[in-house]
């Protein structure tokens, strides 16, 4: 097996994956359906995510998630609950208990303080 190859189609695996994220975020959160949709293994999935994108697939998916829940925060075009059907999250209280979770606060304080934070440099 010629190393280059291995190594070419470990990265083209990986942008596999995130271009998949971005086509199927909508329907699921689930970094095993994306392994699938890939016809790979999960600990693949997660070995080259590691490998590339130093984070596991899980994580990968949760952080790319979040950069555009926080995009879509700061365009100021929609409400919460708009973004949490938007994102694919069933249930806004999912949405909400998500975003938390990973910021240590809710997407409306996100956006008090984004709202702070323009009005100070204007």
């Amino acid at each position: 097996m010629n190393f280059t190859t291995f190594e070419s189609q470990r990265y083209n695996d990986f942008i596999k994956f995130k271009r998949l994220i971005t086509q199927h975020h909508t329907s699921s959160h689930n970094a095993k359906d994306y392994a699938s949709l890939l016809s790979v293994s999960y600990k693949y999935l997660n070995d080259i995510c590691k490998e590339i994108g130093q984070k596991t697939a899980k994580a990968f998916l949760d952080s790319w998630l979040l950069l555009e829940v926080k995009r879509n925060i700061s365009e100021n075009k929609y409400t919460s609950q708009e973004i949490a059907y938007k994102m694919g999250f069933k249930e806004p209280s999912n949405f909400i208990r998500f975003f938390k979770k990973h910021t240590g606060i809710t997407p409306n304080q996100f956006s008090k303080e984004l709202t702070k934070t323009s009005s100070v440099t204007d």
